[in-house]
């Protein structure tokens, strides 16, 4: 057992059970799916800022804005 049997694993029931995957270089500004500003950030900005604002319907736009 290595960690790529265990990575393509958990890769692989997360597929299973709906998450979408990704590949962290396709999540960069010249990606297929630009989701971060470097290839370092934690945070995928775009959807923590679309779920947030989903989990917090009632805030006003000027309070997600400053998170």
């Amino acid at each position: 057992m290595n960690e790529e049997f265990i990575e393509n694993n958990a890769l692989a029931w997360f597929k299973e059970t709906g998450w979408e995957v990704f590949h962290g270089k396709d999540l960069l500004p010249e990606g297929t799916n630009p989701q971060r500003n470097e290839l370092s950030a934690v945070v995928l900005e775009p959807i923590f800022r679309f779920q947030f604002t989903k989990l917090n319907p009632h805030l006003p736009a000027c309070c997600i804005a400053i998170i």
